[in-house]
């Protein structure tokens, strides 16, 4: 999922994206948040600064819908202080400062991405183990 109001960001985004993932993207924190409420998303890429609701505050209502999913950030360095504050406490995975690649982009998204595989892989094997045993 990628939340962003520039237009312009949301195209580029799709465009990087397009070939290795499947993308929601939305333009606003209120339209990232009902995108999560009916999609399981392995990773959400968000701006920052945006109006009404900023990518921290997105974030942060997100992590109680998927606690498991990967948060990343994109800013042009406003709010760094709180955005570093927010990574040191856990809320955010990654932070990327403008301007950004489009390989830097790829190659965080897929971190995350296959991390998450890994993680729910890791659950499902714990699972698995603590099956009793059958008689």
């Amino acid at each position: 999922m990628v939340v962003d109001d520039d237009p312009v960001n949301l195209q580029t985004f799709k465009r990087v994206f397009r070939k290795d993932f499947r993308i929601q993207v939305a333009s606003s924190g209120a339209a990232g948040l009902a995108l999560l409420q009916h999609h399981d998303f392995d990773v959400a890429l968000v701006d920052f600064a945006m109006p009404e609701m900023n990518g921290l505050e997105l974030l942060l209502r997100a992590r109680t819908i998927r606690p498991d999913m990967g948060r990343i950030i994109v800013t042009g360095h406003a709010g760094l202080e709180e955005i570093q504050e927010a990574a040191a406490s856990g809320l955010l995975a990654t932070v990327i400062l403008k301007p950004w690649t489009d390989e830097a982009i790829m190659r965080w998204v897929t971190h995350h991405a296959r991390l998450r595989v890994m993680k729910r892989e890791i659950g499902k094997m714990k699972a698995s183990l603590e099956e009793p045993e059958p008689k």
